[in-house]
């Protein structure tokens, strides 16, 4: 439940949690503070660092309470596989081109789907 914990920190006026969780992951906040300098060309980096970062809390806490498996390794591997297999076979096709991100989407949305009902 990390959005709900940021959130009664941030209510609470808790410093001492933002702190807490700053040095115990310097490493990967410079990490995805680096990527998003490069990704959004270094403006308002620090903004959309505290954007991104609760919405992954937000989703980590979505996964949590409504038990859709969006983050766990079986279910990203097969993601993974399905939408390379189908990109490669979509690129290479000159009919089915046009159609690359309906048949993204739609992969996406099955494999979710069929992950969460029959294998988790």
């Amino acid at each position: 439940m990390a959005f709900f914990e940021v959130i009664q920190a941030l209510f609470h006026l808790d410093g001492s949690f933002f702190i807490d969780i700053f040095m115990n992951n310097l490493l990967w906040f410079f990490i995805f503070y680096s990527a998003i300098y490069y990704f959004f060309g270094g403006k308002n980096t620090l903004f959309y660092t505290i954007v991104l970062t609760l919405n992954i809390f937000a989703f980590l806490d979505l996964e949590t309470t409504s038990g859709i498996a969006i983050t766990s390794a079986g279910f990203l591997i097969l993601f993974y596989l399905t939408k390379l297999a189908l990109m490669l076979f979509t690129e290479n096709s000159k009919s089915m081109q046009k159609y690359i991100v309906i048949i993204s989407t739609i992969s996406g949305y099955t494999v979710l789907i069929l992950y969460n009902f029959f294998l988790s």
